[in-house]
């Protein structure tokens, strides 16, 4: 992950881990989104009404005509871009769906509203935690051309937004305070790996080899029940067991 990005999505955390409303979240999140080209985003839990049911949006500028239409109409029962996140623990661009041949044609209207709402384009983060598939941030705009850093980058600070935002506006369904479950040497890996550190360059500086990096890491994200490294790293930001 290069420097820049990585500065980018460390400064975010930082700052959003003072915060005490989701008004000063929301602050935070929209000079994130226009960093990294986008114009607009949503941060939402499934968590109380699940998948099917109506979203709990945290934060979000989205307009006030697309955010009663998307939860009046319902619009999440057939949103394409959500069902993805089911498949994937990844961001991905909803750029391209509009060309899949197996789109239905609600999706295809979903699609094609959002994009009257400058939502032509977009980075999808699915989040997920020990209730599985559990909420997302998704930033929206016009074409955005993401490097595969920047992606990473906004990956991080998304997991760390979604935490945080949900422990001020659901508190009930925040994370419980964990203690340190990590040895000190998974610690250390998942240090490095924040820091934007691949397996072979962490195994080079501490001297062992990338597979057992790879261990290290694996043990880690077991230990937090996260879904990836990416959210290994959130979690263990977030309940302060790397700086």
């Amino acid at each position: 992950m290069q420097t820049h990005s990585l500065n980018r999505a460390l400064e975010f955390t930082e700052s959003i881990s003072g915060r005490s409303n989701v008004a000063q979240i929301s602050q935070d999140l929209k000079h994130l989104t226009e960093s990294f080209g986008y114009s607009n985003f949503v941060l939402a839990t499934f968590a109380r009404h699940g998948i099917h049911g109506t979203p709990c949006i945290i934060s979000t500028c989205w307009s006030d005509e697309w955010t009663r239409r998307y939860l009046d109409s319902h619009y999440i029962m057939d949103d394409p871009v959500v069902a993805r996140g089911m498949r994937t623990s990844y961001p991905f661009s909803w750029r391209e769906m509009l060309a899949d041949p197996d789109l239905s044609e609600k999706g295809q209207q979903i699609l094609l509203e959002a994009r009257d709402f400058d939502m032509a384009d977009g980075l999808y983060i699915p989040i997920y935690g020990p209730r599985g598939y559990e909420g997302t941030l998704a930033f929206g705009g016009q074409r955005v051309a993401l490097q595969n850093d920047e992606s990473h980058a906004l990956h991080l600070a998304g997991l760390y937004a979604y935490r945080q935002g949900l422990q001020i506006a659901c508190p009930d369904l925040a994370e419980e305070p964990i203690d340190n479950p990590l040895t000190g040497r998974e610690i250390e890996c998942l240090k490095w790996t924040s820091e934007g550190k691949t397996s072979g360059e962490i195994g080079d500086r501490l001297g062992i080899s990338r597979h057992t990096v790879d261990w290290y890491i694996k043990e880690a994200t077991r230990k937090l029940n996260a879904a990836n490294r990416a959210h290994a790293v959130a979690t263990a930001m977030r309940h302060k067991l790397i700086g």
